[in-house]
């Protein structure tokens, strides 16, 4: 069978072939999920702290998926973990912008391990942070621990877990 179109006959056969083509090239023009690499993680924390140290709460906030948690908690003396507050990302939101309001302190994290599933579509992101206030008078120090996810495209936070440590601690 021959299709006839704008003048010129076609073999339906050539038509069928002619249609694969075309959707094997729409399906490799779809976006595909990102890949995590150790730079592409480390640059998503490097602009996530800038946004949070220049106080831009709607940009540090997008680099989070809508159902984050952000988890606080506190190492004791004898190395146990006790966890004192826990934050969606809407209660994250208020408490950054009563932050911002008053604080003029900057963080510092320095990433110190990241481990990339093995299907490189989600990672965690182990840190020690400084957040010292203007002229290092007071400084808070913490180990930090994010889950990053790859999807549409994009790298998003799931949510981040804080444990305060006593500052002298955070060298090491």
């Amino acid at each position: 069978m021959a299709v006839t179109a704008r003048g010129a006959t076609f073999p339906s056969t050539m038509l069928a072939l002619l249609a694969a083509v075309v959707a094997c090239e729409l399906a490799l023009a779809e976006p595909r999920p990102a890949t995590l690499t150790e730079p592409a993680v480390r640059d998503f924390m490097t602009r996530q702290e800038a946004a949070w140290n220049a106080r831009d709460a709607r940009t540090y906030f997008a680099f989070f998926t809508p159902g984050a948690t952000f988890v606080e908690e506190a190492r004791t003396n004898t190395g146990g973990v006790v966890r004192y507050g826990s934050s969606t990302l809407a209660q994250a939101r208020r408490q950054a912008a009563r932050f911002f309001a008053g604080a003029k302190a900057q963080d510092r994290t320095v990433v110190t391990r990241i481990e990339i599933a093995a299907d490189g579509r989600s990672a965690r992101v182990f840190g020690r942070k400084v957040t010292a206030t203007a002229g290092g008078a007071r400084n808070r120090c913490a180990e930090t621990t994010q889950t990053l996810a790859a999807t549409s495209g994009r790298i998003l936070s799931q949510g981040e877990t804080s444990t305060a440590i006593r500052c002298r601690d955070a060298g090491r």
